[in-house]
């Protein structure tokens, strides 16, 4: 089985909507191992429900009072206001075992105009939790999805259709994973032409996690053809 470098392939989810609830988004990144198992808006709240995996002998987590949703394109901040099924630190949940999961949920005032992106950022002393990139355009994240079980199935050609069409219309989203698994797929298939070529326009953009991206890519046995 194939897998691409960052968390992003991990999250192989049909995202649905349901008046105001939005399952599974994607994302870009995670300081956590976490998934998003739904976003539900209101007229007075959002409501993030989140599921966070203890991979330590004894780990344990709580949520601090300063956590913010971020319109990842306008830099608009909302505070959370309370959370539920997590301690607010400095009080602490300690895990029973590795391997166990653990589902909260946070809540967040509304925003004035819904943003198509956002991250959840917690400003605490350490080991804060980030996520990056959360998409919450539901045909954006279909697109994407569609790309995921392409490239599960083998069909590179297939989710390489999809990834470009991704970054093609929607080109204000503000970072680089899609550009990370095109750029795999076409070194993987050795069109390294085409693979230098995104990595040329990876360099000249000016999207939010470019470097970190670069980073990892400079890891991979297949980036010495390429740059």
């Amino acid at each position: 089985m194939r897998y691409f470098l960052f968390i992003s392939i991990f999250l192989i989810f049909t995202v649905q909507t349901n008046g105001q609830k939005l399952e599974k988004p994607n994302f870009s990144m995670a300081s956590h191992p976490i998934l998003i198992d739904n976003i539900v808006y209101s007229e007075k709240e959002i409501e993030v429900e989140l599921t966070i995996e203890n991979q330590t002998t004894e780990g344990n987590f709580c949520a601090d009072k300063n956590i913010y949703l971020i319109d990842a394109v306008q830099g608009i901040r909302i505070r959370m206001k309370s959370a539920t099924g997590i301690p607010i630190c400095p009080e602490t949940y300690n895990f029973l075992f590795e391997g166990e999961k653990k589902t909260f949920q946070l809540f967040f005032p509304t925003f004035e105009l819904q943003p198509k992106y956002i991250d959840i950022i917690e400003e605490c002393p350490e080991y804060c939790l980030s996520i990056q990139g959360i998409i919450l355009d539901p045909v954006f994240n279909q697109i994407i999805n569609n790309g995921y079980n392409a490239y599960i199935n083998e069909n590179t050609d297939e989710a390489l259709k999809h990834f470009t069409k991704a970054v093609s219309e929607y080109p204000d989203y503000p970072y680089s994973f899609l550009y990370n698994n095109i750029i795999q797929i076409l070194a993987e298939n050795q069109d390294f032409t085409n693979a230098k070529q995104w990595l040329t326009r990876l360099n000249k953009s000016d999207l939010k996690d470019k470097q970190y991206t670069l980073d990892q890519m400079r890891k991979q046995s297949w980036f010495d053809h390429i740059h």
